[in-house]
């Protein structure tokens, strides 16, 4: 049964969408994934609302208030993938295990798109964490949320 997986391009890289798109596709192929891109489009902006609803489950975290400054009233990009009952586990692969990029790989797309991340923020781990590309559905409970929340902007 085929099961759908999101990515969200962070809004220090949507202006590289292509880009992102290009890399996830040739890494899908190269490491012979069971994904599918079924959907790619940049957005304009992110509604403050929207971003404190899509990150509520990490309301409690230290940069929970950093995370949604970050994202509110920010382009970002939307991926939609299709593959097997492993979906999270290969976006997971997928996107890299770490928040990190400077600690993924280049069979990652943090890994390998880690020279798009700002010069500012390179030196300082905590902003490389938070503006690490992509953010993932981890779960089908976090898809199905995630995907209702956003619904509006993928009509």
């Amino acid at each position: 049964m085929l099961e759908r997986g999101l990515l969200l391009v962070k809004p220090d890289y949507v202006d590289h969408l292509l880009v992102v798109e290009n890399v996830v596709g040739e890494l899908i192929n190269r490491r012979k994934m069971p994904l599918k891109l079924v959907h790619v489009k940049k957005y304009s902006w992110m509604p403050r609302d929207l971003v404190t609803e899509l990150y509520k489950p990490n309301k409690e975290a230290p940069h929970y208030d950093t995370v949604i400054d970050y994202w509110s009233g920010s382009s970002f990009g939307v991926i939609l993938l299709e593959g097997d009952e492993d979906i999270f586990k290969n976006t997971l692969d997928l996107a890299g295990r770490n928040t990190d990029p400077y600690e993924c790989n280049d069979l990652e797309i943090r890994g390998v798109l880690k020279h798009l991340i700002p010069e500012v923020y390179k030196t300082d781990p905590n902003e490389r964490k938070l503006r690490n590309i992509v953010h993932r559905s981890d779960s089908i409970e976090n898809w199905i949320r995630e995907m209702g929340l956003l619904r509006g902007f993928l009509i």
